[in-house]
C-alpha cells in the first residue's frame, strides 16, 4: 500500500482534505458482488467522496454498479481516491479492507 495525501486535516474547512492510497488486489476472487459490497457499505460509513481507480477506469466507491463495472480481477492495482473531512481514515480503513480480503474468509 502506498499513501499520499494533501490538505491538512486540521483546518476549520477540512472539505479540502484528500486522501490517495493504492493497493494490490489480492483476494482470489477479485472485486466480485459481495466484495463490493462490503466495500461500498464501508465507504457509506464516511462523509467524503470515494472513487476507486482500476486499469484506467474510475468508479463512485459508493455504488456497487460503478465498482462492478471496474471488472477488476487478482493482481490489479487498485488506487482509492478519498475527499472530504475524514478521507484519510476512509482511504485508509478501505485500503486495509482490501487487503485483509474483504474479510471473507476463502482458501
Amino acid at each position: 500500500m502506498t499513501a499520499s495525501r494533501s490538505g491538512d486535516g486540521d483546518t476549520p474547512d477540512q472539505t479540502a482534505a484528500r486522501a490517495e492510497l493504492s493497493c494490490l488486489l489480492e483476494h482470489q476472487p477479485g472485486l466480485h458482488v459481495r466484495a463490493a459490497s462490503v466495500f461500498v457499505r464501508t465507504a457509506q460509513r464516511f462523509r467524503a467522496d470515494v472513487r476507486v481507480d482500476a486499469g484506467g477506469a474510475t468508479a463512485d466507491g459508493k455504488s456497487i454498479m460503478e465498482l462492478l463495472t471496474l471488472a477488476a480481477t487478482r493482481g490489479a492495482m487498485l488506487r482509492i481516491v478519498a475527499q472530504g473531512p475524514d478521507a484519510v481514515r476512509a482511504a485508509r480503513e478501505l485500503a486495509e479492507l482490501i487487503e485483509r480480503g474483504f474479510d471473507e474468509d476463502i482458501p
